[in-house]
């Protein structure tokens, strides 16, 4: 059974190394990272093709702003060509936790960074935010499940607030 979580996560690889059951945990964490690096390097070449063979068949990308979850590779494929268009330039990730979660499901989250074209002659500007990804094994390979990430800094138009929720806080749906 595959992990479920309310906030589901960016991005994986495919042709990662296979592990092997006795293999250490350290181990399987620095693989699914790899992945996920793999799929930030695919993004900046434009590659959509070897994205999309980094997600799991059944997997949900929860990209900012859109209405509900998007499911399902073919879907997510269809998202990720249309998301190519207006691809941001030098797209890089730092990880600040890689935690297995099981023999077969890891979490990876951290901070991205990359630059959004601009337009008219104006200089790129650069972004920030999170990501979370989740993988699962699937015949020996780490694959994405799960990918999600959001922009930095929030704002009152994205969470409701002038301020974003301290750490440990939650916000109430109104």
């Amino acid at each position: 059974m595959y992990p479920t979580m309310a906030a589901l996560a960016v991005i994986i690889g495919f042709g990662s190394p296979p592990v092997t059951a006795g293999e250490a945990p350290e181990a399987s964490t620095a693989i699914f990272h790899e992945v996920v690096q793999q799929l930030v390097d695919a993004e900046n070449r434009g590659d959509v093709v070897t994205i999309c063979a980094l997600f799991t068949d059944d997997a949900i990308l929860l990209p900012p702003a859109i209405d509900a979850p998007i499911q399902g590779k073919d879907k997510i494929c269809t998202f990720l060509e249309e998301y190519a268009n207006h691809k941001m330039g030098n797209h890089k990730i730092m990880p600040s936790a890689l935690l297995l979660r099981g023999p077969q499901s890891v979490i990876d989250t951290g901070t991205w960074s990359g630059d959004v074209p601009a337009q008219n002659g104006a200089q790129a500007m650069q972004v920030t935010g999170t990501y979370l990804a989740i993988g699962v094994l699937v015949d020996g390979q780490w694959k994405l499940w799960a990918n999600s990430w959001q922009m930095a800094p929030f704002t009152r138009a994205l969470v409701g607030s002038s301020t974003p929720p301290q750490a440990g806080t939650s916000i109430t749906n109104k």
